[in-house]
């Protein structure tokens, strides 16, 4: 965990005890992805001929990605406020129809 005091670790309850273990044990299974993906690449690099920086890892298009999805200007997803309150008005209008004709 990183933490050597025995009267901090002492404080904490059983709970941040236990939070703060898992995220130790968590940043531990990162480091050790982290470790896997370079052997790979490094395996990659030194079996496959003529190997281009681009071809294992694009750095402007993750560049990119990360721009898009910071400004917001790339969601497929992305909801019309007009087109949300129509569906709306819409749904209201159906729901409402049963219970005026009976």
């Amino acid at each position: 965990m990183g933490v050597y005091d025995n009267d901090l670790i002492m404080t904490w309850t059983p709970n941040e005890y236990k939070r703060k273990l898992k995220a130790a044990k968590l940043r531990e299974i990162d480091e050790i992805e982290r470790m896997t993906i370079n052997a790979m690449f490094h395996r990659y690099a030194n079996n496959a001929k003529k190997v281009k920086p681009s071809q294992m890892f694009d750095a402007q298009k993750a560049r990119a990605e990360l721009e898009r999805d910071v400004t917001g200007n790339g969601f497929k997803n992305q909801v019309d406020a007009k087109k949300l309150n129509d569906l709306n008005i819409g749904l209201r209008n159906m729901l409402r129809k049963p219970k005026e004709e009976g």
